[in-house]
């Protein structure tokens, strides 16, 4: 349930702003036909379960965000870069908003080196965990 939400969430923020969203294991993502510019989601991880009736549950998110890579330069990369970095803030915060959510942490990006594909783009890794709260709210009869 958790876990599909998360999905759910992290879907509607990259469509939102105009990401191609997939998901899937990462070895599997040169047999999808991406769009420029995608969010690529890898199977979240449930790293931590507290409690039995009310508690919290910790996933670890690994996202990829990919540019078209149209021979840049260094610098032109590092600045591609820092815009997925931005993005990826601004959609970990948006994250915040879900009421499902109670707090998105240790976040890190980390640009990559090679290409994901053969199709020379551009692409940040981002991972972060999320923290659900539970039993989730319901409704007052």
């Amino acid at each position: 349930m958790f876990r599909t939400r998360l999905r759910s969430f992290i879907q509607q923020e990259a469509e939102k702003s105009g990401y191609h969203f997939r998901n899937g294991f990462l070895y599997r993502i040169t047999r999808n036909d991406l769009t420029f510019p995608a969010l690529w989601m890898e199977p979240p991880s449930l790293t931590d379960a507290i409690g039995r009736h009310e508690g919290r549950i910790t996933y670890h998110v690994t996202l990829h965000l990919i540019t078209s890579g149209k021979n840049y330069d260094e610098a032109e990369k590092e600045a591609q870069w820092e815009n997925l970095e931005k993005q990826a803030l601004t959609w970990t915060q948006n994250l915040l908003a879900h009421d499902d959510i109670f707090s998105v942490d240790k976040i890190r990006c980390s640009p990559a080196e090679f290409s994901l594909t053969n199709r020379g783009e551009i692409s940040l890794k981002i991972e972060f965990d999320t923290h659900f709260i539970f039993p989730l709210k319901t409704s007052e009869p």
